[in-house]
């Protein structure tokens, strides 16, 4: 897939021209990586039950179409093949033209996204430790977390906190297959438990982010978290019980009091919680400001 996922409209003329090419193996190559979301040309050689010789033929008229329906990306000796833009929105036409069957598809081609985010990011600190990525990636949460110095750097945080962005998302959208997938890469239990850990932070906010789905709720969970970030618990408590809403006050408080005496820069503090609300920059900065001014 393209660097960022996104919904595509395609034409009548597109959908006829990529009809006419999209047949048996190449149809069935593009269902596969719909599917997994990425994957190797041995791979799907074996999930189409076919040669990596015939594959390759058939890859190659994916290159020479029109449109590119596909994407390789190189890393080392291997080529790794996903859907392009133009390739989930044709699958997601294929799958059927209602809304209800649309939407769905588009969770569904996301979700793909997610996973194949996810393992990018894996293979990030496994190609750059020699295999030894996992030590890696607990190096890089005692540097979020705790500003231990160590051998990672801020680029490994920040593909870290994109791996973690990921596990997020796909909680978010519900969907317990995909999320188990990107899950069962972390192979050391040490860093599976710092990851849970990470996770328990994410769903105590949780219920804030699914409340700011609903546009008529943002003011008062501004108010809420301003509250909470400057130790107003029984304010933020009033406006709470008065909506009937599901948010531990309380949790969140004491979540936000431990980051404000950490000791960390703004900086790092934004990125934390940016970390854990995925998508909410706005709404990280302005605790980040509370926190720390």
């Amino acid at each position: 897939m393209e660097d960022k996922a996104t919904e595509l409209e395609l034409s009548e003329k597109q959908i006829h021209e990529i009809d006419k090419f999209v047949f048996r193996k190449r149809e069935q190559i593009m269902r596969v990586l719909f599917t997994e979301g990425e994957i190797t040309q041995g791979q799907l050689a074996e999930s189409i039950n076919s040669t990596v010789s015939s594959v390759s033929n058939i890859l190659l008229k994916f290159e020479q179409f029109k449109y590119k329906l596909l994407h390789c990306d190189s890393r080392g000796v291997r080529k790794y093949y996903s859907l392009s833009a133009i390739g989930v929105a044709y699958m997601q036409y294929l799958s059927g033209k209602s809304k209800v069957q649309k939407d769905e598809n588009i969770i569904c081609a996301n979700s793909a996204y997610l996973l194949q985010e996810a393992r990018r990011t894996y293979r990030y600190f496994q190609d750059k430790a020699d295999e030894d990525g996992e030590i890696l990636m607990e190096d890089t949460l005692l540097r979020l977390n705790f500003c231990i110095n160590n051998n990672s750097t801020l680029e490994d945080v920040d593909k870290f906190l994109k791996y973690m962005y990921c596990l997020e998302k796909l909680i978010i959208m519900n969907n317990e297959v995909y999320l188990d997938k990107a899950l069962q890469l972390i192979q050391s239990n040490i860093l599976r438990n710092w990851i849970d850990r990470f996770l328990e932070r994410f769903f105590l906010l949780l219920p804030i982010l699914n409340l700011l789905e609903d546009k008529t709720n943002v003011l008062s969970v501004f108010t809420v978290l301003e509250n909470l970030a400057k130790g107003q618990l029984e304010e933020a408590d009033v406006i709470v019980k008065e909506k009937q809403w599901e948010i531990c006050c309380e949790g969140v408080a004491k979540f936000l009091e431990i980051l404000k005496k950490s000791g960390q820069s703004q900086d790092d503090i934004y990125r934390i919680l940016c970390g854990y609300m995925p998508d909410k920059m706005e709404l990280a900065a302005m605790i980040t400001r509370i926190i720390c001014s």
